[in-house]
């Protein structure tokens, strides 16, 4: 393999490892922002992660198509261009390829904790909406209130529509 074709692909492997970290960041970022409820800075956030995901296989892309004269990354696999680099530069790939496939463990956790957080923020709500909507209606049962008594729930206009 040619001098400037493995060095090309060790500067595309070194801009994708500082996009895994970015990404990290921005999950890490996306985490306080679903914990201060802050929805401007959320949609900033996916519209940075979606850009750092297109960057991310457009580098997988260029990568195989460098590697392509010498070998067939297709599955993409960095542990498949040990065997055709030089020996000096396969000890910085193997090591590159292991810290990538650290972040992106660590991204997949970090993406699963927000989902489950979004998802848990979402049933907490639907909850409360059947809470409301549920007192709302004539027919719902009495119900023990907070001065220790019964009292029937009485239509109200709360929730006049459906969302």
């Amino acid at each position: 393999m040619k001098e400037a074709v493995v060095q090309s692909i060790h500067k595309m492997i070194e801009s994708k490892l500082a996009l895994y970290c970015d990404l990290r960041r921005c999950l890490h970022e996306e985490r306080a922002a679903l914990i201060q409820v802050d929805v401007d800075h959320l949609w900033k956030i996916s519209s940075r992660k979606e850009a750092l995901c297109s960057k991310i296989a457009m580098l997988r892309k260029d990568i195989s198509t460098a590697a392509s004269p010498w070998i067939d990354l297709n599955p993409f696999n960095l542990n498949a261009l040990l065997h055709i680099v030089p020996e000096d530069r396969a000890a910085y790939l193997h090591r590159a390829g292991q810290t990538i496939s650290r972040l992106k463990l660590e991204i997949d956790g970090i993406r699963k904790h927000n989902l489950t957080y979004i998802n848990d923020s979402l049933r907490f709500l639907d909850d409360m909406m059947a809470i409301i909507s549920a007192t709302a209606r004539s027919d719902t049962p009495p119900v023990y209130n907070r001065q220790c008594c019964f009292n029937k729930a009485k239509a109200t206009y709360f929730l006049s529509r459906e969302v």
